[in-house]
């Protein structure tokens, strides 16, 4: 699934092969005003992704106005072979004043955070490569190490002073064909040493 957060200018070349991509099969996740400029950042008169949009953008502000405000809309289409959703906007717990520096006091999910799960999750066609249950201010990335045929689950605790054990956290994942898992090991930084458990 390929997501793109309010990425408003995009290429012509882009845009094909976003289009390529969604028609042999992928899934796009795209939010607000991605698509509509170019590389140059010049409006085009719609969104550039339209045909996986399936809606139209704000008219354009005049002069010296405000642009309008997107009206609200989740719209899940099938393009091809792939799937593709288009939300109006990821919506800020806390708003972050203009110029303000970006810090971990605005690092919060969105109060949307759900919709847009939802929105990957159908995108995938109901199959992730990972999912972890656990709080939501556990993230987590997977990476793959090819030279050295792993796969590392990297999960983080963004809340580590106020919680700063979690347990029961769930991971499942999803082998890629052709695979097996040989062997676990679970790394924990913990005071001043790495223990290892396997």
């Amino acid at each position: 699934v390929l997501v793109l957060a309010n990425q408003e200018s995009l290429s012509d070349s882009v845009v094909e092969q976003i289009k390529d991509f969604a028609n042999n099969g992928g899934g796009v996740v795209a939010t607000g005003l991605t698509s509509l400029f170019n590389d140059w950042r010049i409006r085009r008169p719609t969104f550039g992704l339209i045909d996986l949009f399936k809606t139209e953008p704000p008219p354009p502000a005049a002069r010296g106005e405000l642009p309008a405000p997107l009206e609200e809309v989740e719209n899940r289409n099938h393009y091809g072979n792939g799937r593709v959703v288009y939300i109006t906007s990821i919506e800020p717990s806390k708003n972050r004043p203009e110029f303000a520096y970006m810090n971990n006091k605005y690092w919060k999910l969105p109060r949307n955070w759900q919709q847009l799960k939802e929105a990957v999750t159908w995108a995938a066609g109901g199959e992730l490569s990972l999912e972890i249950k656990a709080p939501t201010y556990v993230v987590g990335e997977i990476l793959e190490q090819k030279e050295l045929d792993e796969l590392i689950i990297h999960l983080v605790n963004f809340n580590v002073v106020n919680e700063p054990e979690v347990k029961n956290v769930q991971v499942d994942l999803n082998i890629p064909q052709g695979k097996c898992i040989t062997q676990v090991s679970m790394l924990t930084a913990k005071d001043s040493g790495t223990q290892t458990k396997s």
